[in-house]
């Protein structure tokens, strides 16, 4: 069950607290100058304990600049350092399970043999990404380290790395996480979200009657099915609900939403909220399926009757607008118009939506509850500090409270798929970062990997035969 109505603390913190880093990719190139075909290679490496991760690089060993591939490696005790030989020379590192996050800790070992000099590496993007530089020295095997932050990571969880000038030389590339979790921000020890939702039902399983959600009751929302739970990676980095495999699909042409719209909910809290009372509501967004849209209301808190004959009060609006295929989001309240919207990423990238609701009053007719809306925030810092991507209803100026115990998808004939879902009391919580959700996954990837065989070239082998292997980290002979 993935419902957290009353969560009991969990006594692991100092086992969290004296947990170890944890090597989560590694890869090594091949001590031998690499050939056209190799300069262009995709594969994937193992070289760590425990360690799976996918390299894409090309352009590596200077062909494009040389057809000699003496010329364009260095040498130094029978280790062999690459040259990335190009500006569209990019190594790019994917996790099998999971993403990157800032507060991971970058290490690259480099030579330029007899050589000095300073080279480095740009972060996601050559020229303008962040970058960490490093000087060389003669005869000597140096080590750039660089802690990665938000903005270095790709939208879908991978890092890509390009030289920073034309001298780089590098054989080795590392990357671990700290055992506390890593990164400078807010680690909570234990989970104390009041509404945890990953959707980890079975796949293509209705959600209503999962978990608590339920469509709604109101007569005029009747028509159309639930939503459906789908196999689904949306990915953002440092989240805790980032990369959990499962999603929600609201997709109008299968589920058949005739009204326009239709609720489908499920409660974070069982009492009614105090005066006060302040809830924030993180969620991911797929929108790369989603067609043109002018403005489609995607989620909203909820005031749900409990009889067909009882209608439902929303609050704290949140649409979203795509175009030329870009999104922006905004939020409103009732019989407001929606004036401003947030600023244009892909659509394609995932997003994610925290929605903050302060209850002002006991009744509907008080005074003005308060909605928040941030859109893409920094999971790594805090409320204040991603005050740059927050939105306001309006100014808040209207709408009393309304008793809203729920949390609402809106079916308003978008194909759109939602993970990752959290309703807790503080930020921390709700965006929680660096979670051990994170070193758990490495810790069961870890034990997979101890019977697991690849070839030298990184390829796993499911069957092996006479040869040489990786197995856990060590050449194996099975004869």
């Amino acid at each position: 069950m993935k419902k957290l109505f009353t969560l009991l603390a969990v006594a692991c913190s100092l086992q969290h607290a004296a947990a170890a880093d944890e090597v989560v990719a590694s890869f090594t190139f091949p001590d031998q100058h690499l050939t056209e075909e190799g300069s262009k290679k995709s594969g994937s490496a193992t070289d760590a304990t425990g360690t799976k991760c996918t390299v894409d690089y090309s352009s590596v060993g200077g062909w494009k600049n040389s057809d000699t591939p003496e010329a364009n490696s260095v040498q130094m005790d029978g280790k062999f350092y690459q040259k990335l030989g190009s500006d569209n020379t990019k190594i790019t590192f994917k996790l099998t399970t999971g993403s990157f996050q800032a507060g991971d800790k970058f290490t690259a070992t480099m030579s330029r043999g007899n050589k000095t000099g300073t080279d480095g590496f740009y972060f996601k993007v050559r020229t303008t990404g962040n970058y960490k530089t490093i000087d060389y020295v003669a005869d000597q095997e140096v080590t750039l380290e660089y802690t990665l932050a938000a903005e270095d990571i790709n939208d879908d969880g991978t890092l890509t790395i390009a030289r920073y000038s034309s001298n780089c030389y590098a054989r080795h590339f590392e990357i671990t996480r700290s055992g506390s979790g890593g990164g400078d921000g807010p680690t909570p020890a234990d989970d104390n979200a009041l509404l945890k939702e990953y959707f980890d039902y079975a796949e293509n399983s209705v959600l209503e009657g999962q978990g608590g959600w339920q469509v709604s009751t109101k007569p005029a929302e009747a028509d159309g099915s639930s939503p459906i739970v789908i196999s689904r990676n949306i990915v953002y980095a440092g989240y805790d609900g980032s990369a959990t495999g499962k999603a929600a699909l609201f997709d109008n042409e299968q589920q058949a939403t005739s009204d326009g719209s239709r609720n489908t909910l499920v409660p974070f809290i069982t009492d009614k909220p105090a005066v006060d009372d302040v809830f924030y509501a993180a969620f991911l967004g797929d929108f790369s399926n989603t067609g043109t849209t002018s403005g489609k209301e995607i989620f909203t808190f909820i005031k749900q009757g409990t009889a067909t004959s009882t209608g439902t009060t929303a609050r704290g609006r949140v649409w979203v607008k795509i175009a030329d295929g870009k999104k922006s989001f905004a939020i409103r309240k009732n019989g407001q118009t929606i004036e401003s919207w947030s600023a244009e990423t892909p659509k394609t990238d995932a997003a994610l939506l925290v929605v903050k609701y302060v209850n002002k009053s006991t009744g509907s007719t008080g005074a003005a509850d308060e909605f928040y809306l941030f859109v893409n925030p920094d999971p790594s810092k805090s409320e204040a500090d991603n005050a740059a991507v927050k939105m306001d209803a309006l100014g808040n100026a209207s709408d009393g409270g309304s008793d809203l115990r729920y949390v609402c998808f809106r079916q308003t004939k978008l194909n759109a798929a939602y993970a990752g879902l959290r309703v807790a009391r503080t930020w921390a919580d709700a965006v929680k970062y660096k979670t051990t959700t994170a070193i758990g996954q490495m810790a069961t990837q870890k034990a997979a990997a101890r019977n697991e065989f690849y070839n030298l070239a990184g390829q796993r082998v499911e069957q092996p035969k006479k040869g040489l292997y990786i197995q856990n980290g060590k050449k194996v002979i099975i004869k």
